[in-house]
């Protein structure tokens, strides 16, 4: 799985960039520096390149958080700044 996030700073959305050898369901995670889950969804991989955004993400506090995502047998993490 190769996982594309441009900027790796963001506001109030989130758009990721997955692309996936299988079809498989995609859980995908925020984690605050204390390790905590703050948010999570799932969506899903059609098998090739796809294109998501996630939504809603205005009531999480700035910061730097850290973003999962797994599906099928491999896991993806990198940093990302919630910031003004």
């Amino acid at each position: 799985m190769l996982l594309s996030i441009r900027p790796r700073i963001f506001l109030n959305e989130l758009t990721f960039e997955i692309n996936e050898l299988e079809k498989c369901l995609l859980k995908v995670v925020l984690r605050d520096e204390g390790g905590r889950v703050c948010t999570a969804m799932e969506a899903s991989s059609s098998g090739c390149q796809s294109v998501h955004t996630w939504k809603g993400l205005n009531d999480l506090p700035y910061g730097v958080y850290t973003f999962e995502v797994s599906g099928g047998s491999e896991e993806v993490k990198t940093q990302l700044v919630k910031r003004i």
